[in-house]
């Protein structure tokens, strides 16, 4: 489902901004297992540090396969009005790099095709950006937080199935995990190379971060507040370099995350 949103901006004419996101743009966090979404997600402490509101349809377990299947951004592309400045940011891509763990467990042995093979990621991404670019859109790609792999294989994976016949999957290296993840990020990059298109590279930002596993949910996957603090002001580091997002650009880049 797409509810756009548009944004008045100072002086003539609109500015509409709409984020096709995951769990990590929604601001999901886990809690003793549990899922919660937090309220100052990154999304939210962006929109209120540059004072635009975002139409933010992100969703857990999103993704792009399913924005492509569901044609969402062609019906995106039918809401809009001409007269409007368009923003559409894809931050996507977790979820597609995924596998269906269950059925690794039960056969480990075999081949597994992640949610999204990465050859569709990569064609099915060009074909929306291509898509929105052709309507005058401004297409920004962010790139895929990193994850702890050992977290995630320790409090999410071996709860799917056997532990042991998934660890037979990953030739009895957890890090192959993180690093099948970071093939998509990488695809990514190639679109946004590929196709002109702006992207803000959160995920080399966040690999800077010494201690990470404290900026992260015990899952490995999803930021903490403090980690979703980190996200917002690296984003707005990224926004800010960038002339093609002048009419959002707002100086210092040195952002003080405790005043977002």
């Amino acid at each position: 489902m797409v509810y756009p949103l548009i944004i008045r901006g100072k002086g003539s004419g609109f500015m509409r901004t709409v984020v096709f996101g995951d769990s990590v743009a929604k601001g999901i966090v886990t809690v003793k297992g549990k899922i919660e979404t937090i309220k100052d997600n990154a999304v939210k402490l962006v929109s209120n540090y540059f004072g635009q509101e975002i139409d933010n349809i992100s969703l857990y377990g999103q993704t792009l396969k399913r924005i492509y299947d569901k044609k969402i951004v062609d019906k995106y592309l039918d809401s809009m009005n001409q007269s409007e400045q368009v923003y559409a940011v894809f931050s996507l891509g977790g979820n597609d790099s995924d596998y269906d763990w269950k059925k690794v467990s039960e056969n480990p042995y075999i081949a597994h095709d992640p949610k999204t093979p990465l050859e569709d990621f990569e064609r099915m991404l060009i074909e929306m950006i291509e898509k929105l670019t052709n309507r005058g859109v401004t297409v920004v790609l962010t790139t895929i937080i990193p994850l702890d792999s050992q977290s995630y294989f320790d409090n999410v994976i071996s709860k799917m199935g056997d532990p042991e016949k998934m660890m037979i999957f990953l030739e009895n290296d957890v890090e192959n995990i993180s690093r099948h993840q970071e093939m998509y990020s990488q695809a990514i990059l190639r679109c946004a190379m590929k196709t002109g298109c702006t992207v803000l590279d959160i995920r080399k930002k966040m690999s800077f971060l010494e201690d990470a596993n404290a900026y992260m949910c015990t899952d490995g996957v999803h930021p903490n507040e403090k980690g979703y603090h980190y996200l917002a002001e690296s984003t707005i580091q990224e926004i800010n370099q960038y002339d093609l997002l002048n009419k959002w650009k707002k100086l210092p880049t040195t952002i003080n995350t405790a005043t977002i």
